[in-house]
């Protein structure tokens, strides 16, 4: 069964009013749901950000996430279920 999550963005490099990402996602396991948000995340922030080389860390227990570039922290964000 699918879901809808909402990412919300605290920031992304320097812009702190990004709109935020619906994801649909099937949730059957922690590791995969993490998997889909951390892809969705990457490919919606990379323009955003100066770096060519960023990271997506998703805690799908805590619905929180990361977004590294290099070893800096570009941005966090926290996930919830919308429908």
């Amino acid at each position: 069964m699918s879901k809808t999550y909402r990412v919300t963005f605290d920031r992304i490099s320097r812009d702190h009013n990004v709109p935020p990402l619906d994801v649909v996602a099937v949730d059957n396991d922690p590791a995969g749901l993490a998997d889909r948000l951390a892809d969705a995340v990457y490919h919606y922030a990379r323009p955003r950000t100066l770096s060519r080389g960023i990271e997506v860390v998703v805690d799908a227990d805590k619905m929180t996430g990361t977004i590294f570039a290099g070893m800096q922290v570009a941005g966090s964000f926290t996930v919830e279920a919308v429908a």
